[in-house]
């Protein structure tokens, strides 16, 4: 691969963590240096991480905490407020001694769980996590589904998404922010745009953020 050109010029900034011959592998062979797009992506964090303009909420989903340690290690000592989300949220509610039935979770990291959740009120930054979910017994299009708070998940019931309390909380969380960083997939967005998303024609339904999400 690296006959076929003179200089490597990185601008893959998804993929330049990921030690692959095309990329990593190359750097290696021939002079290597970042590209324009990678700049921009570099700059942008920097006015986002770097240099802020406060408050900062940092939203971090995926369906694993594992995958996110360092990401979310590093944001609690940065943010003011960090939204967690996706399947990762589970492992926080196991964490905290919810039970979350069958849904995905790694209940194995639950003291890395906390020591994230202390770490951040160490730091001054508060952790948000969904008070009322979306749950199922099926993942799939059109399953049945209710909206119910998050200690009422039954153990054969799985949580694919936030309810409309917890959307409602986590937007007026959002509004007071003037810097917001966004990593990784929120929801059960494999499924239908209309699946799963009953509070849509309810945006009536307001609850006190102080109810509607889980702070610390």
């Amino acid at each position: 691969m690296a006959a076929l050109g003179e200089i490597y010029v990185n601008d893959a900034f998804s993929a330049a963590h990921r030690a692959h011959a095309s990329t990593e592998g190359l750097a290696h062979v021939l002079p290597a240096y970042a590209g324009r797009s990678m700049q921009a992506e570099l700059d942008a964090l920097e006015a986002a991480l770097g240099t802020p303009q406060r408050p900062v909420a940092a939203v971090v989903g995926g369906a694993k905490v594992s995958s996110k340690l360092d990401v979310l290690t590093n944001l609690v000592e940065k943010v003011d407020h960090l939204i967690i989300g996706g399947g990762m949220a589970n492992t926080f509610l196991a964490a905290r001694g919810i039970d979350v039935g069958k849904s995905l979770c790694e209940h194995d990291l639950k003291d890395t769980a906390l020591a994230i959740l202390d770490k951040a009120e160490q730091a001054g930054c508060t952790i948000h996590l969904p008070y009322d979910v979306v749950a199922a017994r099926d993942f799939k299009a059109h399953a049945d589904h209710r909206i119910i708070n998050v200690h009422e998940v039954a153990a054969d019931e799985m949580i694919l998404d936030v309810g409309p309390a917890a959307v409602e909380a986590l937007g007026d969380a959002l509004k007071v922010c003037r810097t917001l960083v966004w990593n990784g997939p929120l929801g059960a967005f494999e499924l239908t745009r209309s699946t799963l998303r009953p509070w849509r024609w309810r945006k009536s339904w307001r609850r006190s953020p102080s109810r509607a999400s889980y702070a610390r």
